[in-house]
Parts: C-alpha cells; structure tokens; sequence
C-alpha cells in the first residue's frame, strides 16, 4: 500500500526491494475517511503516524474561538503526522479535506525501521525536514501580508 510513499521517497534516491517490502507491510493497514473529518487530533498521543494514499488532508491548529488555522496540505505520499513518533503528542491536528484513504504506521514498527534500516530511516527524515522547511516558507509568506480589517481588505 506504499506506493505513493515509495515514489515520493525514491525522488531522493534508489530504495532496496527489501526497504520497499518494509514499507509496504509497515503501512498495510489502511483506514478510509470521509471529506471533512478528523485523522488526528490535536493534542492526541497517537501510537501511530498517517500516510496519505488517496485524497487530500490539512495539519491545522484550533484556535480559541472554535475556527481552525491551516498549517499545510497533505497530498498522497505524505506522512500528515510522521513528527509525532518523535514528539509523542500531536501540537495540530490533521483533518481529511476530501473523501481520503491513509495508512496507519505503527510507531512500533517506525522505531524497527530506525533500528535496522539506517538508508530509509534518513530518507524518511528528509521528508520530515522537507516539510518543515515548507512550514517556514509558509509562514516567512504569512508574516508579509498585510492584516485585513473585519469589513474587508485594505
């Protein structure tokens, strides 16, 4: 079920057939979402990480008044939430933003990957840093935009 993943990932350089069959049994369980639902929520302590294979998804924040701000998309091949095996807890959410078919990796199984897979262990940490370098670029945009006022665009 990793192909998505391992496309994205040999972009960076040729995997083994046998880092590919690891791939594709750590993310052999798969879960569908409809548009407009929860994957992880924010705050949540998941014992697994979420690779998108169909659809779209966001990584937002919930802000006080109910409204959530989107932090970045996800499109198939990302894992929405693969910081989390590190960090513990989720510091955003992930939602589906259409119908979305993901893949559960257990972080059980991520930490054998770290253990025995040295070249996809750095692989998938490029993703990770990646996305993080993404994240910056999005908010270096958001930091040069103008406010608006509540009756419109100035």
């Amino acid at each position: 079920m990793s192909q998505p993943l391992t496309s994205r990932l040999e972009r960076h350089g040729p995997l083994s057939d046998e880092e590919k069959d690891v791939l594709r049994q750590v993310t052999s369980r798969v879960r569908d979402y409809e548009a407009r639902q929860d994957i992880v929520r924010e705050g949540d302590s998941p014992t697994e990480s979420t690779l998108i294979l169909e659809g779209f998804a966001c990584r937002h924040n919930n802000l006080a008044d109910g409204r959530r701000q989107i932090t970045a998309f996800h499109v198939p091949g990302d894992f929405a939430d693969l910081h989390a095996f590190l960090l513990g807890r989720m510091d955003d959410g992930v939602s589906s933003l259409t119908s979305c078919t993901v893949a559960l990796a257990p972080h059980s199984a991520l930490r054998e990957i770290t253990k025995s897979y040295p070249h996809l262990t750095r692989v998938l940490w490029f993703t990770t840093l990646v996305d993080g370098a993404v994240h910056r670029e999005w908010m270096t945009g958001l930091g040069r935009l103008r406010a608006c006022l509540s009756e419109g665009f100035q």
